[in-house]
């Protein structure tokens, strides 16, 4: 084992805060530099389920559950997974919207491999479609462009544990891929390059609510407690009320938020780090320009 890559950054202004609940509780101990070199895994997705078990989909091809010792193969590629509240998450797959049973994730077949074919909910707005889960069981998906030039953010309504098919609402279109999507369906919020853009429920156009300096935002999270987390290539962040700041050092970190707390998974080492007491962070000020 090494060292997990990951540092804490307490507020500008924490002398002032109570933070006494905060704590931090390692998931998943960082891996050596030799297993991540030699697994390379590309087109990485992250995700905690509805009992607080982090997945980790790559390669379009395998979902792994880290604290399950559990591993199983795809016979269907995948583009992406999201968990909505439930065991069973959500797939995009070959331009399809469909569920992956929670007691398969589990098992697999004999040589872990899920042969059983994904049975389709509805059709996706294009191949390579992005799933993304709201608070209370919502679903944002995003498409790209041809040739990636652009980007549409839709919100699924209307869909049902039963698995009726729902329908897509257009929210938004940008000039570049959208890379992520959080909130509630009433307010929703999405990265798009360097900038968090806010689109409230009947609003004509998008507010922006952050534009980091440097790096485009990667991953966002969303707890209705708190308020909106952010990751970039080497931080995780807050943008709260008075501003946004910096919480974490992280190696290249996907970020999802369950029951109050925010699930930290780095690409760099495979650790999985889980923060909790967080509240305190939607009264605190914004701290220095990020450098």
């Amino acid at each position: 084992m090494t060292a997990a890559i990951l540092t804490l950054l307490l507020p500008w202004s924490a002398q002032a805060l109570d933070i006494s609940g905060l704590s931090t509780r390692w998931l998943m101990p960082a891996a050596t530099p030799a297993t991540v070199r030699s697994a390379a895994w590309t087109d990485v997705r992250f995700g905690v389920d509805g009992r607080g078990r982090p997945w980790i989909a790559h390669d379009g091809e395998e979902l792994v559950c880290p604290t399950e010792a559990s591993s199983v193969r795809m016979v269907a590629p995948i583009d992406d997974i999201a968990f909505t509240g439930t065991l069973s998450p959500l797939v995009s797959s070959e331009g399809h919207l469909s569920v992956l049973p929670a007691v398969l994730m589990l098992r697999g077949d004999k040589d872990g491999r899920l042969a059983l074919p994904l049975k389709p909910l509805r059709r996706l707005p294009g191949p390579g479609s992005r799933l993304f889960p709201g608070t209370r069981g919502i679903l944002y998906v995003a498409s790209r462009a041809k040739g990636n030039v652009g980007g549409s953010l839709y919100l699924l309504r209307g869909r049902s544990a039963k698995g009726s098919r729902g329908r897509l609402e257009l929210l938004l279109e940008a000039s570049e891929p959208v890379a992520a999507a959080a909130g509630d369906g009433k307010t929703t919020y999405t990265a798009v390059g360097r900038s968090i853009l806010k689109l409230q429920q009947g609003a004509r156009k998008a507010e922006s609510v952050f534009a980091h300096p440097r790096e485009d935002i990667s991953s966002l999270a969303f707890d209705p407690e708190v308020g909106l987390f952010y990751a970039t290539a080497s931080e995780v962040g807050f943008v709260g009320p008075k501003g946004a700041l910096r919480i974490l050092k992280a190696a290249r970190p996907l970020i999802a938020a369950w029951d109050g707390g925010l699930f930290v998974f780095s690409q760099e080492d495979w650790s999985i780090a889980r923060l909790d007491g967080l509240k305190f962070l939607a009264t605190a000020s914004a701290g220095p320009p990020t450098p």
